[in-house]
């Protein structure tokens, strides 16, 4: 299923943010019409694992009091997870056991 490219991320709201640099970011973002996970333009930390399929870091901006914040990144555009192909779907799980 292919996506329109919104005018700008309106999913992104910069009061969410948890602290300046975040909010920062976030401002940039939301007037760019490009994915910020996507681009990783924004994200500061180092990549951990890279599958092929799927992107896994440390959080950069991870929730106050947090041991360990990880994202588990697409390395293709998706918006919703039915778009998996069941390749990407089975690395999803595999990477989560890791």
């Amino acid at each position: 299923m292919k996506h329109e490219k919104p005018s700008t991320n309106s999913n992104v709201d910069p009061s969410n943010a948890r602290n300046p640099e975040y909010k920062k970011a976030m401002d940039e973002i939301v007037t760019t019409t490009e994915c910020p996970l996507c681009t990783l333009k924004w994200h500061p930390n180092p990549i951990i694992r890279d599958d092929g399929y799927w992107l896994l870091t440390k959080n950069g901006f991870p929730y106050e009091d947090t041991k360990q914040h990880l994202l588990m990144i697409a390395k293709r555009h998706i918006v919703d997870i039915g778009e998996l192909t069941d390749q990407e779907a089975i690395s999803m799980f595999k990477t989560v056991k890791w």
